[in-house]
């Protein structure tokens, strides 16, 4: 198949630096697919993008007013794409218009819903524009949806959407006798994977308060008493990093 994705969030630098799981999961699910022989297109931002403030929403407008143009002044042919897939609320509605455009079907994926929480989330006036988005998002008639979850399935039907379009996949890595991945020295099976020889937990997420890293670390400080050589790894970037830096320091994390 020809998949085109949509999304604000991509790891422009060689060594592949994620700032969270958006990016994260379109640049491994893109991966995955092409190993299987589907054509994967991938149109992302490529400036450096700020969290939560006037200045982030004014160059996620400019964006998406810039990559609108850019897909709808072009004469593509119906059927250059089988898949659309939207990321976020910046680039859900763009994937399906164009996606209409194309004769494609009309994907959005979902790793929550901001509906009712936008403020709380993302400050008011980011909250404010994300929610508007969203409402408008789940009153499309999409060819389907994917959850991260089971709640965002719930949120999902909650506002509207009919439960059987929605498909829930979870975040994660499938590691079983089928799974592998091409990598540059040649076909990597599961038996080659080295684990870490210390107890470790990964997470992966954008550095913003309603994730709630820091309940993490809390939980890896108090894990120390079982379990001594615990660690904890965190990929990712926002305007909580440096207070979760603080915070790792004070609880003994490297």
């Amino acid at each position: 198949m020809k998949i085109l994705i949509l999304t604000e969030y991509f790891p422009s630098d060689i060594g592949k630096t994620f700032t969270g799981g958006v990016e994260a999961r379109v640049y491994h699910l893109a991966n995955y697919l092409k190993l299987r022989g589907h054509q994967i297109t991938i149109k992302s931002r490529t400036d450096k993008y700020s969290f939560n403030t006037l200045s982030a929403l004014i160059e996620r407008f400019k964006y998406l007013v810039k990559e609108g143009s850019d897909l709808f002044r072009r004469s593509d042919p119906s059927g250059k794409y089988d898949i659309v897939e939207g990321t976020n609320f910046v680039t859900h509605i763009l994937a399906f218009l164009y996606a209409k455009k194309t004769g494609a079907k009309a994907v959005a994926w979902y790793p929550d819903v901001f509906i009712g929480h936008g403020a709380e989330r993302l400050g008011l006036v980011n909250g404010i524009v994300a929610e508007l988005a969203e409402r408008l998002t789940v009153k499309l008639p999409w060819d389907g949806m994917i959850a991260l979850s089971d709640e965002t399935k719930k949120k999902l039907v909650e506002n509207g959407v009919d439960s059987a379009k929605i498909t829930v996949i979870y975040g994660g890595t499938e590691l079983n006798s089928e799974f592998h991945a091409k990598g540059r020295a040649g076909r990597i099976q599961n038996s080659e994977l080295e684990k870490f020889k210390k107890p470790t937990v990964i997470c992966i997420a954008r550095l913003v308060k309603y994730k709630r890293v820091q309940d993490l670390l809390l939980a890896i400080y108090f894990l120390r008493e079982r379990f001594k050589d615990i660690r904890v790894i965190i990929v990712g970037d926002g305007p909580e990093r440096n207070n979760l830096v603080k915070l790792s320091i004070q609880f003994g994390d490297n």
